[in-house]
This record gives structure tokens, sequence and C-alpha cells, in this order.
């Protein structure tokens, strides 16, 4: 951390400022791995998976600065604002007050249950399946 001395105009005084700009990788790069070892011991797939990746690695016929180039960032990237749009509908209440109105007018678990595949089914016909995965998920989840 560094401190910095700042005149503010007209006030006659100093002002003495931290610096952080230095030490937020370093902040970011720990509350990574806090959260990353209490992860660990919640999800043992995971754990299964960091044990073994130095086993792929060596394993893998490409270097590691190459591995990067084999994923498809434009999908990724779809993905996540896809995920992201989904959530932000969740968190809205829009998902809630649809899953109540299908409560609502459907009587049966069973009506539901076709309801749900028949709707996941013409929104896949128009959307590719992990949108339409995004979307009727969180609505079975908030109509459970």
């Amino acid at each position: 951390m560094h401190a910095r001395i700042e005149a503010e105009p007209g006030a006659g005084h100093r002002v003495e400022r931290a610096d952080f700009s230095h030490d937020s990788n370093g902040i970011i790069l720990t509350a990574l791995l806090i959260r990353l070892t209490r992860r660990l011991g919640n999800d043992p797939l995971l754990l299964a998976l960091l044990v073994t990746l130095p086993l792929l690695f060596w394993l893998a016929p490409l270097r590691l600065p190459e591995l990067p180039g084999l994923v498809d960032w434009k999908t990724i990237s779809a993905l996540a604002e896809l995920l992201l749009l989904s959530r932000g509908l969740e968190v809205s209440g829009l998902m809630v007050c649809l899953g109540r109105w299908l409560l609502a007018h459907i009587k049966s678990l069973r009506g539901l249950a076709v309801t749900m595949v028949i709707f996941a089914a013409l929104l896949a016909a128009v959307v590719t399946n992990d949108v339409a995965l995004f979307v009727t998920v969180p609505l079975s989840v908030d109509c459970h």
C-alpha cells in the first residue's frame, strides 16, 4: 500500500489517501483461493478433478499455453450471457409469477409435468436446447 498526499483546491490543507491499486490483484486472488478451498470441502467431484488435472496436463499432446485456443470463447460467452439473463428473470420475480399462474391453472402434477415438457419442446424448436433449459429449469424449480 502506498500513501499519496494530495492537495485539495481551495481547502488549504492536505489529505492523505491510501492507494490500493497494487494490492487489488492479491486481494482478489486471496478471495478466490478462500472460496475454492471452502468449495472443495463440499464438492468431492471438484476435488477429484483438480487432483487429476496435473495428470491430464502431462498426458495432453498440447502445451499448456495452447489449451485456451481449443475453447470456443464465443459459445462460452453466449452461454454465460444466457445464464445471466435467466438468473435475472428468476430474481426479478417473473418466473415466480409464471409458476404461480401455471399452478393455479393446472390442477394435477401430471398435467404440470406434461405442460413443462411440451413448453420445453416448443421452446427448443425455436431456440437452442441450452436456452430452453435455461428458461424451463428455473421455472420448474419455482413451480415446485
